[in-house]
């Protein structure tokens, strides 16, 4: 291998694969080619950014726009606030605002509103940002991530 690399498949669509390159910054898309295929983090795309939470050197990171943090980091912070209809993330390495996003919550989906099994757990597997918010806050999560992913 030519190049150190891991394997992050999309948090919406199972055969969507990217190899990222940590130290470059680059990402290759890929198709998954496998069902047992390792897998070392989600991404998704947001509003033409890829969000990325992945695992490396046995620590996880969050990488927003060209930044990647680690979960460890004391100045990371996040923000997840239900305001209406919408919700609110906002991401902070100190005081610097690295993602900020306001966006229509997925609970008021039609077919989520008919679903009388809807629920949190629910909800979490179909909003990414969710689903980070969560990891970021919860360090049981984070461990399970952490023994989980290669």
């Amino acid at each position: 291998m030519d190049a150190q690399y891991i394997l992050i498949q999309s948090y919406e669509l199972w055969n969507e694969m990217i190899k990222y390159f940590p130290e470059k910054g680059i990402n290759i898309p890929i198709v998954r080619q496998k069902d047992e295929t390792k897998i070392s983090g989600y991404y998704s795309r947001i509003n033409g950014d890829i969000i990325m939470l992945y695992k490396k050197r046995n620590s996880l990171y969050v990488k927003v726009k060209n930044s990647d943090i680690s979960l460890s980091n004391e100045f990371l912070t996040v923000s997840f606030t239900r305001v209406r209809k919408n919700n609110e993330i906002v991401i902070r390495v100190d005081q610097d605002i690295l993602f900020s996003l306001s966006y229509l919550s997925c609970i008021y989906d039609p077919v989520n509103i008919a679903d009388q099994d809807f629920n949190n757990y629910k909800e979490e597997d179909q909003d990414f940002l969710l689903f980070l918010y969560n990891i970021i806050k919860d360090r049981e999560r984070q461990k399970v991530l952490l023994e989980t992913w290669v």
